[in-house]
């Protein structure tokens, strides 16, 4: 990317600042801090006769300390896809969610069997809910019965923004496109 306004940054953010085994799979799109689940479909994306995947430890911070060391006070748009490491990217967030610095959350929620120990939407709503930011859109449906990969997007705001959403629908406003 080659672009004024773009940082690349080799590091990973979670919930402490630590270094931390990562799991790289032949197919990027399943490489996360836990393993692939043994038997699921997720297999499928693993390329035949190679190496399943190779671990390095990496250095991880929290989202906290990352904006403090880079100046950013404000996040309009916070998109996190980390393949069942959502809710730990949150917990190091902890003072930006305290102070409302992050106007809409984007999130990527696997459903379906994937891998070992990711966090649950549980996990997540309970970091989220702690500090008044509300879901307002599930992408698509779906349930893992028909499509055992399937996973969604999630989207939460802010209590403003959600009580700005919430006044429209009390004078009964629609958006137009």
């Amino acid at each position: 990317i080659k672009a004024e306004n773009v940082i690349k940054n080799n590091v990973a953010v979670g919930s402490v600042t630590e270094k931390r085994k990562f799991y790289f799979y032949n197919s990027h799109r399943i490489s996360s801090f836990y393993p692939v689940v043994d038997g699921s479909k997720y297999q499928r994306l693993k390329v035949k006769d190679k190496k399943d995947f190779y671990t390095k430890d990496i250095n991880v911070i929290t989202l906290d300390e990352y904006c403090e060391k880079n100046h950013i006070n404000n996040i309009d748009i916070l998109k996190i896809d980390t393949q069942g490491s959502e809710a730990e990217v949150l917990a190091g967030a902890k003072q930006l969610l305290k102070d409302q610095s992050i106007k809409i959350i984007d999130l990527e929620y696997i459903l379906g069997i994937a891998h070992n120990n990711a966090n649950s939407l549980y996990d997540i709503e309970n970091v989220l809910n702690n500090y008044n930011y509300k879901l307002i859109a599930i992408e698509s449906s779906g349930n893992i019965v028909s499509f055992s990969r399937y996973q969604t997007n999630l989207m939460y705001v802010r209590k403003d923004i959600y009580n700005k959403i919430k006044l429209m629908h009390e004078v009964d406003t629609d958006l137009k496109y």
